[in-house]
This record gives structure tokens, sequence and C-alpha cells, in this order.
């Protein structure tokens, strides 16, 4: 194939995702997005054009169980009503039912975040 064993070996390991903890059959055992909650990391007064804000997302199940695993599909966007403008962020998946979100502040804004394009998840306690 033209790759190197470790070459191939660090692909796999690149592409290996956790399943569930436990096998998925009923739709409660599914990821929530009324339960599940994101906060603002380091919240402060105020932010400038330009500052990245920090999210931590906590996935939670439809019984209010915290997740022990990733593979949801959230996103998280900052928007301005007035501008009808809006910018992503950029979504990391710890594997564990816990996401960060790092965005860009590019004018005053408003951020939601939400679960496969489904109605917001609600904020939660900022840490």
């Amino acid at each position: 194939m033209g790759i190197s064993e470790e070459e191939w070996k660090r692909l796999q390991k690149a592409l290996d995702w956790p399943g569930p903890d436990q096998e998925i059959t009923q739709l409660y055992q599914s990821t929530s997005p009324v339960h599940s909650t994101f906060s603002i990391v380091g919240l402060k007064e105020s932010y400038k054009v330009g500052e990245k804000i920090s999210v931590t997302i906590t996935a939670r199940d439809h019984n209010k169980n915290l997740k022990r695993y990733g593979g949801d599909f959230f996103q998280a966007k900052l928007f301005n009503s007035k501008l009808k403008a809006s910018v992503y962020g950029e979504v990391v998946d710890h594997c564990n039912g816990t996401y960060s979100v790092a965005i860009l502040l590019p004018w005053e804004a408003t951020i939601e975040a939400t679960l496969n394009g489904q109605d917001p998840i609600k904020p939660g306690s900022v840490k």
C-alpha cells in the first residue's frame, strides 16, 4: 500500500472511536439536548472583539445520567441578531461525554450550542 506498518498503526489509532459503555437499545439512553449543558470556561464580565471564548459541553442522557463516551454531533455558534451574522466554533470530542469548544469573538454576540441541529441546549454551571 505504500505506507509503513508504524504509519498504519498510527492511522488506525487516530480513527479509533470508543463505543458506548452499554448497548443503546432505548431512546432514553441516547444523548438528550434537554439535559445536556454547556458552560463558559473562565467567564468574565465582558469580552473584547477578537478574544477567544472557551466552552465546555457536558452530555447527558434522557435520564440525566452523564455520558461516558463521545460521538455526538454538537455544534456551537455565536450569533448577532442585529447583524444577522453567526460564526461556528471548533468542537473537540474528548470521547468521555465532554466536549470543548473554542470560538473567536468577531462582534458582540450570543452563544448557542445544539445537538444534531435540534433545539439549543441550556447553559449549565459556569466553571
